[in-house]
């Protein structure tokens, strides 16, 4: 059984041991526009590949155009009743993988969300976690948790605060702030 079990640790000391292995985690503006930089790439080829499947869509679109017509065309040359009724319902099917390839163009038109947004939250949290735990609400309390570290915070009333687990994100940022790396421009 624990010895610690019935007795308690103050609110303030702990918090303060927090906020310390939050201002730890802080990365440097260099590891900020580094992973900025990555984002954008990664947004601008999805961008890139959202054109490209437009493109392959829209040719499809004409293909089945084209295939349409021509049976059409047979229809209108055909006498028996039931090859005329396979070709209405190869038109029919024809008609429906159309209708499905035109929303498809729709979405991808849509395009991803901005990424400009989208990472300006995000990089909020990154910047400085420690503020938004200070002044955030409890959402963003959460969110400063769970971005932050993988694990449960772990305080030992001897040893003060255990080495908390970092999330990936926050473990890829701290290997890029200790290496050294000279000729690469961040």
């Amino acid at each position: 059984e624990c010895s610690e079990k019935t007795k308690s640790i103050k609110k303030q000391d702990l918090e303060e041991e927090f906020l310390k292995s939050l201002r730890a985690v802080q990365p440097s503006q260099k590891v900020i526009n580094l992973a900025k930089a990555v984002i954008e790439d990664v947004y601008n080829q999805r961008r890139l590949e959202t054109g490209k499947t437009v493109q392959r869509i829209e040719r499809d679109i004409v293909a089945i155009d084209t295939e349409i017509g021509s049976l059409v065309n047979q229809v209108a040359r055909t006498v028996k009743r039931e090859v005329i009724d396979i070709y209405e319902n190869k038109i029919v099917d024809l008609t429906k993988k159309k209708e499905e390839a035109r929303l498809k163009k729709r979405r991808a038109e849509q395009g991803p969300v901005s990424v400009g947004t989208a990472f300006d939250v995000i990089l909020e949290y990154l910047k400085n976690p420690e503020y938004l735990w200070v002044n955030g609400n409890l959402d963003d309390k959460r969110r400063v948790l769970k971005l932050v570290f993988a694990d449960r915070f772990i305080y030992d009333r001897e040893s003060s605060v255990g080495t908390p687990k970092l999330s990936l994100l926050y473990e890829l940022f701290e290997q890029f702030q200790d290496r050294k790396y000279q000729g690469v421009e961040m």
